[in-house]
């Protein structure tokens, strides 16, 4: 059975996640690399949220954290 703090950080992430493909998809780079980082931190994105994760990088400078 989850915890009720389990369901509490799917919900976060799922949040995150969806506004971060959104910023991503209104080019808000900015905001995109934020949301999904923090999304990833909370459990591994699917490959292409990493691919968008990595060009929201590299779009802001963050090279290193792209790669």
């Amino acid at each position: 059975m989850h915890s009720r703090l389990a369901i509490s950080k799917m919900g976060d992430r799922t949040e995150l996640l969806a506004r971060g493909k959104t910023a991503f998809r209104n080019r808000q780079w900015g905001s995109a690399f934020n949301d999904l980082s923090a999304a990833d931190a909370a459990a591994p994105l699917e490959p292409r949220d990493l691919a968008e994760l990595s060009q929201a990088a590299l779009l802001t400078g963050r090279e290193a954290k792209g790669v």
